[in-house]
Parts: structure tokens; sequence; C-alpha cells
């Protein structure tokens, strides 16, 4: 949980100072919000991409808990 804080402060930092990517946000042209305070930043963004980005960290949640023939759990004995 450590490394996921420290990434969700970056991310904070980043966005606290306005820097964003060049190009537009969705695929209709839509920018990405001119806010530089975070939550409003958060309450800006669509559903859709809300739901994009929950998506994204459940699937690498799954996977990262997926136990195969060949990758045991690592509650089980795995790496």
């Amino acid at each position: 949980h450590g490394r996921i804080a420290m990434f969700a402060f970056v991310g904070y930092i980043v966005h606290a100072n306005g820097i964003k990517f060049p190009w537009a946000m969705q695929l209709d042209g839509t920018p990405f919000p001119s806010e530089t305070n975070p939550p409003a930043l958060w309450d800006a963004i669509s559903d859709d991409a809300k739901w994009q980005i929950f998506s994204l960290i459940a699937f690498l949640e799954f996977w990262s808990e997926l136990s195969t023939p060949e990758h045991k759990h690592y509650m089980r004995g795995g790496k």
C-alpha cells in the first residue's frame, strides 16, 4: 500500500500544479478540465471516464490475485 499511496500523492501534486496531457481527454475532442483542485477535477470528468478508471483498477486487482497451476497465490506459498 505504500507504493499506491506514493503514486496517489504524485498524482495529486501533478494535478494541483496544473500539469495535464496535451491532447484531448475524449475522442469527441473534449479537453481536460482546467481546474487545479484535484477533487474538483474528479467531479469534472464524465461518469464513463470514472467507470473506465475503476474497471482498470478492478481488472489489475483481479489479475494480481489470480492463481494458476504455474503461479501459486502468495498466500499459499507463491511469490
